[in-house]
């Protein structure tokens, strides 16, 4: 089934290219897109409450100040302190602390972080929930967390599409990273256990089929839905029913993966508040977000290597994940199918300030649209 449905994927693949997308409109996770981080970044005397706020709780500060890149869904303050800082539950100091300031809808689950950093180690920042900040423009709850090391990729990753030979052997370091990175989730999970007791409980994965159906009869092209109603039958027949259920990042994009300045090297992992347990493989969508860009047309980019690269990926997880070889095996076969559940309901939905209910159209979620259709055109994964 799963063989007969990657050939049914391939033949919409070639009917795609045809099609020449009308693109406008802005990413739903890129920027400041939130009013959130909106009211933070524009508004002085909101900005100037939580920098207060973050001097009472910090005195003898070194300095205080609101990060350069502010994400959708918070507002972030770094804090450098004179001496090693040491949190009241901790042994271990740092040089600087990170203050976040979340509205309650994007609260972050705390014992679940937890849970990462078990298997991520430091690549995971540590958070405490500090307690509930009211200023003028409403009512935040408050967390202080660790600083990773290195810096956001979106800063560094290139925006051409002729990569340097410097810039694809850094593309391959960050790729053996995540390979690491999506095995340590596979490994780390018992199959039987998953299988039997794994529940895919929270917001997504709760009302998986539901989005699969609601894309299959809303997304804007035949093509597109034609997929979806594809993708949605697998997925009612069984097909990820072999995947473990895993804990899966909710939001793998570069401006929350922290590299290395200079190598690239995969080092750290921000803002798990969309995080849940979800099949192995759906995380994967963030793979493609590492091998091209979107340019300022609205149109997005492969990198003339991105094959390449792509190929790298698959090597460095079967090397990690034995049971991926064959790749005509039936677990490489779902892994495959998971990771365009992944695409389907990523970039699927538009973010809507958190909402994630309305299906994306081509007048307001331009990018969206043409990163399903790019992310949907790649024939062979492995």
């Amino acid at each position: 089934m799963l063989t007969d449905l990657h050939q049914m994927l391939l033949w919409w693949q070639r009917q795609l290219r045809c099609v020449t997308p009308s693109l406008t409109g802005k990413g739903h996770r890129t920027g400041l897109d939130s009013a959130i981080a909106n009211e933070f970044a524009n508004d002085t005397t909101i900005r100037s409450q939580c920098l207060a706020y973050a001097s009472m709780l910090y005195p003898c500060a070194l300095s205080i100040r609101a990060v350069a890149l502010q994400g959708g869904c918070s507002c972030t303050i770094k804090v450098e302190h004179r001496r090693k800082y040491v949190h009241a539950t901790e042994n271990e100091g740092s040089s600087a602390t990170i203050l976040q300031f979340r509205d309650a809808r994007f609260a972050l689950d705390v014992r679940g972080i937890q849970h990462a950093q078990s298997l991520h180690g430091l690549l995971v920042p540590k958070d405490w929930h500090v307690g509930h900040f009211t200023f003028s423009g409403g009512t935040r709850e408050v967390y202080e967390m660790t600083v990773v090391p290195g810096i956001r990729f979106d800063s560094v990753r290139p925006l051409e599409q002729d990569l340097n030979e410097l810039s694809v052997t850094k593309t391959k370091t960050l790729l053996d990273g995540m390979a690491v990175y999506f095995a340590t989730t596979f490994m780390t999970t018992d199959m039987k256990a998953s299988s039997l007791y794994g529940k895919c409980s929270g917001r997504i994965g709760a009302t998986l089929l539901e989005r699969l159906a609601k894309l299959a009869v809303g997304l804007p092209a035949d093509k597109l839905r034609s997929i979806a109603r594809s993708i949605l039958e697998a997925v009612q027949q069984g097909a990820l029913q072999c995947l473990p259920v895993v804990l899966t990042h909710g939001d793998l994009l570069p401006m929350n993966m922290f590299v290395d300045p200079d190598t690239w090297a995969f080092t750290g992992l921000v803002d798990w508040a969309e995080a849940e347990h979800l099949p192995f493989g759906i995380g994967l969508y963030g793979i493609d977000h590492l091998l091209g860009y979107m340019d300022a047309a609205h149109q997005w980019m492969w990198y003339d290597e991105s094959e390449t690269l792509r190929k790298h990926f698959w090597r460095c997880l079967q090397e990690q994940v034995p049971a991926l070889v064959p790749k005509e095996s039936t677990l490489a076969n779902a892994v495959r199918l998971a990771r365009v559940v992944g695409v389907l309901l990523w970039h699927g939905y538009a973010w809507d300030d958190g909402r994630l209910n309305r299906v994306v159209n081509e007048v307001n979620d331009g990018d969206e649209v043409a990163m399903l259709r790019a992310f949907l055109l790649v024939d062979e994964i492995v």
